[in-house]
């Protein structure tokens, strides 16, 4: 895969995680090659598990958030989750941006 880094990531997928206990609020990107790999169920997934592991407080580090266990395949890191759809989609993924909000936040209707 380490040939393939230089390829175009112009697909992806974002994924949220909130929480009202404790409050926190997680974003991240998730960028891959081809729309129909940002679609399947482990790119997915991984996106998800990847979103919800910036739940720890200092987790802001995508490094860090890839050492963290995943939750479908039992028993391995994301990083080895991302490696192996890596493998089996031949693409790349890059986990581009994260953000981690430690605070309660709630949705306003606009006044029209």
């Amino acid at each position: 895969m380490s040939i393939r880094q230089d390829r175009a990531t112009e697909e992806g997928r974002l994924a949220v995680y909130a929480s009202l206990k404790p409050p926190v609020g997680a974003m991240i990107e998730l960028q891959v090659e081809s729309a129909p790999v940002a679609k399947h169920e482990d790119v997915v997934g991984l996106a998800n598990d990847l979103a919800s592991s910036l739940r720890p407080a200092g987790s802001e580090d995508a490094r860090r958030s890839l050492e963290a266990t995943s939750s479908e395949p039992q028993s391995v890191t994301l990083q080895q989750w991302k490696d192996e759809i890596e493998g089996k989609m031949r693409e790349v993924l890059r986990l581009t941006r994260i953000l981690r909000v430690d605070a309660p936040a709630a949705l306003r209707a606009p006044r029209w």
